[in-house]
């Protein structure tokens, strides 16, 4: 991420809203290089979740400050996740939940399931990495609510397949997202997809992140809970 930020193309970009950036800062009180790489993100979140809830903006937060803060906090979220080693990102941060996920869909596979329904609470964050992993992110900041949908269906051949969709819209149904690399293929067989996204599953998640786990060294497998914490 450090050298996503230092990049030509980031710099760039920040010098063209160095002036937004130095008001940003006086008025938050992040020094500029706190500012730089999420944090005008974060700043852009509480302001809205703040707007959302009813509760009184700071004076400077105008509804033009709002605008530019959203088109600047959607790119710096976008070419972060986009940029620079973009599958290495992805398999070190919404990989691991993806994985979880085919876990999931493993265990059904293989042992049968009573479960009809899973479903993981987590941040914007988290859904923009899994989405990036999936690589179907929209590159837009996902809105209060949003999710993203997994079907997962038992064809008549017995053969496993699965549908993906957003819900990013309380007014109408989700969108459907076409698997990228499915050849059109709705619902995409399940082999089909696990190979698809196999660049961006972590063989060994704990040793490239430098650290091991309690669980980990008993050789138990990873809950899935201390997965989404880490992301």
């Amino acid at each position: 991420m450090t050298e996503t930020f230092e990049s030509q193309p980031y710099q760039r970009f920040l010098r063209a809203h160095q002036y937004f950036v130095e008001r940003l800062s006086n008025h938050t009180g992040y020094p500029i290089s706190k500012l730089v790489g999420k944090k005008i993100w974060r700043v852009y979140d509480t302001l809205t979740c703040q707007r959302i809830h009813n509760l009184t903006l700071p004076r400077w937060a105008t509804q033009d400050v709002l605008d530019t803060l959203k088109r600047v906090a959607s790119f710096e979220v976008m070419y972060s996740i986009l940029s620079h080693k973009r599958k290495e990102k992805a398999r070190l941060s919404g990989g691991v939940l993806l994985n979880a996920i085919l876990r999931n869909f493993s265990r059904a596979v293989e042992h049968g399931s009573p479960l009809k329904f899973i479903m993981y609470s987590a941040h914007d964050s988290t859904l923009i990495t899994l989405q990036a992993a999936l690589d179907v992110y929209n590159g837009l900041l996902p809105p209060y609510a949003a999710c993203q949908l997994f079907e997962f269906y038992q064809e008549y051949d017995g053969s496993y397949s699965l549908e993906l969709y957003y819900r990013n819209d309380s007014l109408r149904d989700p969108y459907p997202n076409p698997v990228p690399g499915c050849n059109g293929l709705n619902p995409c067989p399940l082999p089909v997809f696990t190979e698809l996204v196999r660049d961006v599953m972590a063989e060994d998640w704990e040793a490239e992140c430098g650290f091991r786990t309690k669980w980990s060294s008993t050789g138990e497998d990873i809950p899935d809970f201390y997965l989404l914490h880490n992301l």
